[in-house]
């Protein structure tokens, strides 16, 4: 019976899977529109704009998160309008006891500025292109990979999407931030490592800093 029982759930995860794909293609959609910001700034716009731009999206973003938490409404139609976006840590009803965790975009949107106001060019682009491209490469990967080998239970960190984030990673470094292949191989490596082991930091600050440092460093 036990065996029957632990066959079942494991049939039950596998036909979950494709939702579990969707949802996570649905949190990283903001991952990708923020992929305009390393294009941007490659392409040579100019560092202020992307500031101006970075410091009002980050403003937007901390007043929803205050907001979400201290009244009810505003956090009921935020769960409403983003619930896909959303991990089950980060809702607004988790937040009424006030632990509600803070998005991944808001975090985001944080790293983004950062790079762009303590980075030189070259290495904000290498930083952002990681965080912004290569962690949802990660995710999606990871996510479809644990498919293909059939788990009950998929894991949001693997092997599989550890290496994703290091070939989209390598991808930009080399055609949009202009570093060498055995610099970009290297950089590609620490993105990797630091999506992969940035518990409990968020992604989105790991991979930029750590990229960021590395990237300033050669």
């Amino acid at each position: 019976m036990r065996e029957t029982e632990q066959n079942a759930g494991a049939r039950d995860g596998v036909a979950s899977h494709p939702r579990l794909f969707r949802a996570e293609a649905a949190r990283k959609a903001l991952h990708v529109a923020a992929v305009v910001f390393p294009l941007a700034y490659s392409a040579g716009a100019p560092r202020t704009t992307l500031i101006i731009v970075l410091g009002l999206t980050l403003a937007v973003s901390i007043v929803v998160e205050l907001a979400r938490r201290r009244v009810p409404a505003v956090g009921r139609r935020f769960d409403w309008l983003f619930g896909a976006m959303l991990r089950a840590n980060e809702r607004s009803a988790v937040g009424r006891d006030g632990r509600a965790a803070i998005t991944g975009a808001t975090w985001l949107a944080l790293a983004l500025l950062g790079a762009v106001v303590l980075l030189n060019r070259a290495p904000a682009v290498a930083a952002m292109w990681c965080a912004a491209a290569g962690d949802p490469a990660a995710a999606l990967v990871g996510v479809w990979w644990s498919t293909r080998r059939r788990t009950a239970a998929p894991a949001r960190k693997s092997i599989a999407g550890a290496v994703a984030c290091a070939v989209v990673s390598f991808a930009g470094l080399r055609l949009l931030a202009g570093f060498s292949w055995p610099a970009a191989l290297g950089l590609a490596a620490v993105a990797a490592v630091a999506e992969r082991f940035s518990a409990p930091i968020d992604d989105n600050i790991a991979i930029v800093a750590s990229v960021g440092i590395a990237a300033s460093l050669l």
